[in-house]
C-alpha cells in the first residue's frame, strides 16, 4: 500500500498545486468520460487544512465518476478521502454521517485489488459498530489469504475469532491455522495472536512452553503487545 499511497499523494500534490490550470487541461476529457482525466479533475479539489488533505462535493463527485472505471489508484484516492471525511464527522458528532462515509471508504478499499487496503476494508466490514459483517470481510480478505499474503492471513485467522458475525461460537481451530501460516511467512503480530491461543488453550492444546517460544519471536521486533505478554509469562 505504500507505493500506493505515495503515487496518490504525488496525484494530489500535481494537481492541486495549481487547480485552475489542471481543470482546463482535463476538463474536456472528463466530461466525455475519461477515468484519468476525471480522476485528475477530482484531485484538483483537494485543500490542506491544518496539512490533512480535505476534498469537497465537488471533487468527491469527479472522484467518484472515475472510480467507475478507473483502477487501484483512483479507489485508493477515494477511499483515502471519505475515510478521512467520515473522521472528520465523526468529531463533529455525526455519527450517521460517518458511518456513511466510512462504509463507502471500505467499498472503495476493497476494490483495490491491493492487500493492505483489503485489510483495511475488513476491518471497516467485521467492526460490530460499523458494519458487523463479517461474512463480507472474509470476502474480501480470503482472496489474498490463499495467495499466501501474511497480513491476509492474520486478519483472516482474526476474522475466525470473532463471535458476533457468526452468531455462534469462534472457530478458534480454523484460526489458528491461519495464524500459524502468516506466522511461519514471519509475521509478527501472527506470532502474538497464536502465542496467546497456546497460552489459552484456544483452537490448540494449551502450552505455555510454545506460547513463550512464538512470544520471544515476535518480540524479536519492536510489538509491545509480545513484549508485555513475555513479561507475564515470564512471571506466572
Amino acid at each position: 500500500m505504500n507505493d500506493l499511497r505515495q503515487t496518490v499523494l504525488e496525484d494530489i500534490r500535481a494537481a492541486s498545486s495549481n487547480p485552475g490550470e489542471t481543470r482546463t487541461k482535463h476538463e474536456k476529457a472528463a466530461e466525455k468520460g475519461d477515468s484519468e482525466a476525471q480522476y485528475q479533475m477530482g484531485l484538483s479539489y483537494v485543500k490542506e487544512e491544518d496539512g490533512v488533505p480535505q476534498i469537497d462535493a465537488e471533487g468527491l463527485e469527479w472522484l467518484q465518476r472515475a472510480a467507475k472505471k478507473g483502477g487501484a489508484k483512483v479507489h485508493f484516492a477515494l477511499a483515502s478521502l471519505l475515510l478521512i471525511d467520515g473522521m472528520k464527522n465523526a468529531a463533529y458528532g455525526d455519527e450517521s454521517k460517518s458511518r456513511e462515509l466510512l462504509l463507502q471508504a471500505a467499498e472503495s478499499f476493497a476494490r483495490t485489488g491491493e492487500e493492505q487496503s483489503a485489510v483495511m476494508a475488513s476491518g471497516f466490514f467485521s467492526n460490530k459498530d460499523l458494519c458487523n459483517d463479517g461474512a463480507k470481510a472474509v470476502e474480501v480478505i480470503r482472496p489474498f489469504a490463499e495467495k499466501g499474503g501474511k497480513l491476509a492471513m492474520t486478519e483472516l485467522g482474526r476474522l475466525y475469532t470473532i463471535p458476533q458475525w457468526q452468531k455462534s461460537q469462534p472457530d478458534y481451530a480454523v484460526a489458528a491455522r491461519w495464524f500459524r501460516k502468516s506466522a511461519d511467512a514471519d509475521d509478527r503480530t501472527a506470532m502474538y495472536f497464536l502465542g496467546r491461543m497456546y497460552e489459552l488453550g484456544l483452537g490448540v492444546e494449551k502450552s505455555n512452553t510454545i506460547a513463550r517460544e512464538l512470544m520471544d519471536r515476535a518480540a524479536k521486533e519492536p510489538h509491545g503487545l509480545a513484549e508485555a505478554k513475555m513479561w507475564i509469562l515470564a512471571h506466572d
